[in-house]
């Protein structure tokens, strides 16, 4: 009897024993909290700045350096092809020719935009066709147009005639919109020309219009750079033009545009919150993720983020994310794992 009752207190004393050996490594055991990575959606910018241009413009030019007496049409006018658009007075037109040796031609080149010589072979030019054609005054005469008529049908976007004004020979002197679709040409940084490519995809909006967005693609990336100086700062970069697919009645030529161009279409991505993320000596980022009671080391790509976290590629999206690292002393480590959000 004796010897199966001391038997008896040798079990519970060991049985005691190994729990307490139990509980005494398992409240050694470093307990985290982990919680899943969250899943987000995503797309990426570049952003510029540009302005709406007609994509059909059918420009108006004349031969002659002619005075203009009358103009008929306004910005904005929809015309016909052969519509006039201005009256010319032919005999002040070919008084300018006559005495051409006489004029002061640094008035006409500031007025014009140009060189005195241009003005000066313009003018030369001309009078050469009207000596071809001058046989006899009233065929010096017939050899001026006595007006300016449209080329095209549509909307008039840019006009240069006024009254008792004289034709610039070396600029046009309309244009005429001959369809309703627009372009935009946008100044890309360069910086950020490497990710722009044709057919690339873009969205807008216009100052006149914020809360309304088109839709673009690229149709043209211009082969040479500029740079663009404004109050503020001196920007290089390059020109880009692109078609605009939606077009409406608020879109207008001229209108200043912010520029979306896509270089990372929407979709879903992992993102890990930027407290779950560790950094060691090499500036390398990484996580812990709990793999089999144990605190695992994966390294991350930090390169793009969200306002919630980093956009991670290598995680599952059912990994167990340590949410205090600090605890974790080694790479492999025992841990206890708790979900967030369980209460004790």
């Amino acid at each position: 009897m004796n010897k199966k009752l001391t038997l008896l207190v040798f079990v519970i004393i060991l049985m005691v024993g190994i729990l307490a050996g139990g509980l005494f490594r398992l409240a050694t055991i470093t307990q985290v909290v982990v919680d899943k990575p969250t899943q987000d959606e995503y797309e990426d910018y570049i952003y510029s700045a540009g302005k709406v241009e007609d994509a059909d413009v059918q420009e108006v030019f004349m031969e002659w350096p002619l005075l203009v007496d009358y103009v008929p049409v306004k910005l904005g006018d929809y015309v016909q092809e052969g519509q006039l658009l201005a009256t010319v007075d032919v005999e002040k037109s070919l008084a300018v020719f006559s005495l051409q040796e006489e004029l002061d031609l640094s008035v006409f080149a500031n007025f014009f935009d140009s060189t005195s010589e241009e003005i000066q072979q313009a003018i030369a030019s001309t009078a050469e066709k009207l000596e071809d054609a001058a046989s006899d005054y009233q065929a010096f005469l017939s050899a001026v147009p006595s007006g300016i008529y449209a080329t095209a049908s549509g909307y008039v976007t840019s006009l240069n005639l006024a009254q008792n004004s004289i034709v610039n020979p070396l600029k046009p002197v309309a244009g005429i919109s001959t369809a309703s679709r627009y372009t935009v040409k946008a100044f890309v940084n360069e910086s950020d020309i490497a990710q722009i490519y044709e057919g690339q995809k873009a969205v807008f909006s216009t100052s006149a219009y914020p809360e309304r967005e088109y839709s673009a693609y690229v149709t043209k990336i211009y082969p040479t750079a500029r740079t663009s100086v404004s109050l503020s700062a001196q920007e290089t970069g390059v020109d880009v033009e692109l078609l605009v697919e939606n077009p409406d009645e608020y879109l207008k030529a001229g209108y200043t545009a912010k520029v979306k161009f896509i270089t990372t279409p929407l979709q879903q991505v992992t993102v890990v919150p930027f407290e779950y993320v560790l950094q060691d000596e090499d500036n390398q980022e990484y996580v812990y993720v709990v793999e089999n009671n144990r605190a695992v080391r994966k390294n991350i790509d930090t390169q793009l983020e969200t306002q919630d976290g980093y956009i991670v590629r290598n995680l599952s999206a059912n990994a167990y994310i340590v949410t205090t690292p600090d605890v974790v002393r080694k790479d492999g480590q025992t841990v206890l794992a708790k979900k967030a959000g369980w209460v004790e």
